[in-house]
């Protein structure tokens, strides 16, 4: 790039917008550069439910739940169920769901509080159920688990 925002042509050097496909001055197809590449975090971990959120401003956003452990919370490089930290009260590691390949599932707080169905889980954490309904900071999450 010759500019900010600008395309040098790779005919004759002419500067052009950074969208434009062709050369204004030679009328050259434009060379854009490749997109960024991104890492993407692959889970294999065999898929055992999920949660959908009904309220706040993720209405409608679905979290999927895998066998093992999966971290509720607002911090990318710690959580495997990613909520908004600015408006939802939610901390980096607020909570977790552990679902075993029994077909059983917990719920426990990590560094947040949490509530089943309206009451607070301990510490030790909670039996979690099919159609239970989470509350993670100002998140109301909606639990669905396969059999």
């Amino acid at each position: 790039m010759s500019g900010e925002g600008r395309t040098p042509c790779g005919e004759c050097g002419a500067a052009n917008r950074a969208r434009a496909l062709y050369c204004l001055a030679c009328g050259a197809k434009l060379r854009r550069p490749p997109p960024p590449v991104t890492e993407t975090r692959v889970d294999a971990r065999r898929l055992r439910g999920w949660m959908a959120c009904f309220d706040f401003d993720q209405t409608g956003e679905t979290f999927l739940l895998r066998e093992g452990q999966n971290v509720l919370g607002a911090e990318p490089r710690e959580a495997t169920v990613l909520l908004a930290a600015s408006r939802g009260q939610v901390v980096a590691r607020h909570g977790a769901i552990r679902l075993e390949a029994d077909g059983g599932a917990w719920a426990s707080p990590l560094d947040g509080a949490m509530t089943l169905n309206g009451a607070a889980v301990p510490s030790a954490g909670s039996a979690l159920h099919d159609g239970d309904q989470l509350r993670v900071g100002a998140y109301t999450l909606i639990v669905k688990l396969l059999p």
